[in-house]
């Protein structure tokens, strides 16, 4: 399962999504380059590009769409 740890409420200019992967034993933080890539993949089979909201992980398929969230 995949889910936040932290939200931001406000986006900087030099904000980076990292990726929390926990064992039983050790931890480690990855880089995620693209966020929609990411999780389009675990959201759906389409090649289509995604708008996904990073609160609540809910996919838009066009951008005025993602404005109402906001």
């Amino acid at each position: 399962t995949i889910f936040p740890l932290f939200i931001n409420n406000k986006e900087e200019k030099n904000h980076l999504d990292l990726f929390l992967i926990n064992n039983h034993k050790t931890s480690h933080y990855c880089y995620i380059k693209d966020f929609s890539r990411f999780i389009r993949s675990q959201k759906t089979k389409k090649c289509s590009k995604l708008i996904i909201c990073k609160r609540c992980f809910t996919t838009f398929g066009n951008k005025p769409c993602k404005s109402k969230l906001d």
